[in-house]
């Protein structure tokens, strides 16, 4: 992750739930800090989320691939005066 210029590795938490082609659902840093999915679509096995934190850019956006039980992709965020960047590989817990 890259908040204005710093590098360091974090963590991500994502609850989705698809309906077709809508993803809905929350994205955070664990389970017990989650914002909610703005809009979140599925085409194939890309995924795109827009996701509005309570803190931090005004607004993230997720542009991730499915593969089985991983999503890799990035992640960018802008506002306040502030940018964000991330590459993002989560897997699916069971």
């Amino acid at each position: 992750m890259s908040l204005d210029g710093q590098t360091r590795d974090d963590v991500a938490y994502f609850v989705l739930t698809q309906d077709g082609a809508k993803i809905t659902g929350t994205v955070g840093p664990n389970a017990e800090r989650q914002f909610p999915i703005k809009s979140g679509t599925i085409e194939g096995n890309k995924i795109k989320l827009e996701v509005a934190p309570a803190e931090g850019p005004s607004i993230a956006l997720f542009n991730l691939t499915l593969d089985g039980d991983r999503m890799t992709g990035d992640m960018t965020g802008e506002g306040v005066g502030r940018k964000m960047s991330a590459k993002v590989d989560v897997k699916r817990e069971k």
